[in-house]
C-alpha cells in the first residue's frame, strides 16, 4: 500500500505518508519499485522533491528511508498516540 499527499500546504512538497509491504513480500524490492513509480509520476508533474516523516525511535524505518535515498532535514515533535520525535526526510526526484 502506498499513500501520499500531492502537496503539503505547510511546505509545498509532496509527502509519502505510508509505504506498507506484506511481511512475506518484504526485502524483495517491492518497496523500492513502488517508491520509484511514485517518484516518476511526481517528476512528470513538475515536482522536484519528496518528503516523508519517520518516528525517530523506529530505526528499521529510518534505515529503509535512507536506503531509498532520503536524507534527514529536520526533527520535529508530533503528538501521535503519544508525543514522538519525528525525523523529516527529503529526497530529490
Amino acid at each position: 500500500m502506498l499513500d501520499w499527499l500531492v502537496e503539503n500546504p505547510a511546505d509545498g512538497y509532496p509527502w509519502l505518508g505510508l509505504l506498507i509491504i506484506r511481511a512475506d513480500r518484504q526485502r524483495q524490492g517491492f518497496g523500492r519499485e513502488a517508491l520509484e513509480a511514485l517518484a516518476a509520476q511526481l517528476r512528470t508533474s513538475g515536482m522536484t522533491g519528496l518528503r516523508t516523516g519517520v518516528i525517530e525511535r523506529n530505526k528499521p524505518a529510518r534505515a529503509f528511508a535512507e536506503e531509498l535515498g532520503f536524507c534527514p532535514v529536520e526533527t520535529t515533535t508530533q503528538r501521535l498516540a503519544s508525543e514522538e520525535n519525528v525525523v523529516v526526510y527529503q529526497r530529490a526526484l
